[in-house]
């Protein structure tokens, strides 16, 4: 049984009836072969293509095998492309100079350059800290290059040292770690994140052996948490750094369901994959995370493709979530519409497992209603956090976001997240019910309806025509 409590106001028969007859089709409507449409897709990405890592064959693959759905659901479907900086790395030469005496250092082996360095050549004085410098001698480390012990020799675990901010903060010219004792430099290239930007300074290690270097060896043995060595304005170091960046390519795949108003619903999901392991070679499959969610936003493209809706909607494969929600961040940061145009962004990551019959959601910002106001008999709705995830940027943008997830998942990112784990009927019940999410808040956007109240009725399934639409287009398209 479907009851809709509506507002009376501004509501005219004809468009009573519509939207009555858009959530009569939403409760009972089950398209013919979504299970099997579902299993095929998780079967695809998962156990034919697995690899999805940014720019890999398998990524390729997906991305054009999204777009040609989209298209054939007869979505204006086309790529968003952006860049990942996969990897960092610095390099550099380091020279202590004072007293006649010239010192370099080898780089990889006496020091090594941190990926976020700044590129930059300088010559300073230096100061040795252990821990943190009181506010009233931070004046001490300006202009200089200032050598920060990671963990005096007395100091216990947890306790704080020198970051770079309090570094840049106090006007220091240079940083240079000195690594706990016991632990030796190694030169290696850092995993490219949302952070991967370079600080404003040089930033250096070396191992706790070379600190001798720098201070005499009597000073070296008593200084403890809080102890500063001011070196004399006659010793200075001289270092040239540069930094370097390892850039990919990747891409977001868009497809779009034009309505006749100018509101947006944002639906997504991420599509990526890590890496394969490092050590072993095994490939990280993402069924569960999250060709869980691509299979489910498919199903949707396809059903809401059928019908008129006054919104627009985006149907959104993210690339580069495991990096960081990097494709997500880069379509918040361009995005192809206003902001306040957007009615909702729903994120899909992790919904193939659910447990006795089991969504949970959370929400952020000003969404126009809860998941629960949907009610669905075969479903049980808890409000729940979940990992991040690509709502992350639109919610922190201020655009409504509701997040759907089946809840802890302790095998995605190993080899073990294969598609025979997946819970296909659970997902069924999931598209379905969202199916109903997506068309009230449609309708509630719209000023139609405050409150639907849905029962899990199941009827004979119709077949649904799927109209031909041939055009794909490459780019960043303004909506």
């Amino acid at each position: 049984m479907l009851l809709i409590l509506y507002k009376m106001k501004a509501i005219g028969i004809q468009k009573y009836l519509l939207i009555s007859t858009l959530l009569l089709a939403a409760a009972t409507l089950r398209c013919s072969g979504q299970i099997e449409m579902m299993h095929s897709e998780v079967a695809f990405l998962v156990d034919s293509v697995g690899n999805r890592y940014p720019s890999s064959t398998g990524d390729l693959t997906v991305r054009q095998h999204i777009l040609r759905h989209f298209a054939s659901y007869g979505l204006t479907s086309y790529e968003q492309p952006f860049e990942i900086v996969e990897n960092v790395w610095g390099e550099g030469s380091m020279k202590l100079l004072g007293d006649g005496i010239e010192k370099e250092f080898v780089f990889g082996k006496d020091f090594d350059v941190s990926g976020r360095s700044a590129a930059d050549s300088l010559e300073a004085p230096y100061i040795v800290v252990a821990g943190v410098v009181p506010d009233p001698l931070r004046c001490l480390l300006r202009d200089k290059v200032v050598i920060c012990l990671q963990k005096a020799p007395d100091s216990g675990t947890g306790a704080r040292v020198l970051t770079p901010s309090d570094v840049i903060q106090a006007s220091g010219l240079a940083m240079i770690s000195v690594l706990p004792p016991g632990i030796k430099i190694s030169h290696r290239k850092s995993k490219g994140n949302r952070s991967y930007k370079p600080r404003p300074i040089p930033m250096l290690s070396i191992d706790y052996d070379m600190l001798s270097a720098f201070i005499p060896q009597s000073v070296a043995d008593r200084m403890t948490a809080g102890s500063i060595y001011n070196a004399p304005e006659s010793k200075r170091i001289r270092v040239s750094t540069r930094h370097f960046e390892k850039r990919i390519p990747a891409a977001n795949i868009v497809g779009l369901k034009r309505g006749s108003g100018d509101k947006f619903i944002i639906v997504g999901a991420h599509y990526d994959t890590c890496a394969p392991n490092e050590d072993t070679g095994d490939i990280r499959r993402g069924a569960n995370d999250n060709a869980s969610g691509v299979a489910v936003l498919m199903a949707l493209a396809l059903r809401l493709s059928q019908i008129e809706t006054r919104h627009s909607i985006l149907f959104v494969a993210f690339g580069g979530e495991e990096k960081g929600f990097l494709g997500s961040m880069h379509f918040v940061s361009h995005l192809p519409l206003n902001k306040d145009d957007v009615a909702e962004m729903i994120n899909l990551d992790m919904v193939g497992r659910m447990n006795n019959d089991v969504l949970y959601y959370k929400q952020y910002n000003d969404v126009h209603i809860k998941p629960t106001d949907v009610s669905w008999e075969e479903l049980v709705l808890r409000e729940q956090e979940g990992g991040l995830s690509d709502y992350y940027d639109f919610a922190n943008a201020g655009i409504p976001v509701t997040y759907f997830h089946t809840g802890e998942d302790l095998v995605i990112h190993t080899s073990a997240d294969t598609s025979d784990r997946l819970n296909y009927e659970g997902m069924d019940t999931i598209q379905l019910y969202l199916f109903n999410y997506i068309i009230t808040v449609l309708s509630v956007a719209d000023g139609a309806v405050t409150k639907v109240v849905t029962g899990g009725i199941r009827k004979k399934p119709l077949q649904l025509s799927v109209r031909a639409f041939s055009e794909v287009r490459s780019g960043i398209e303004p909506l």
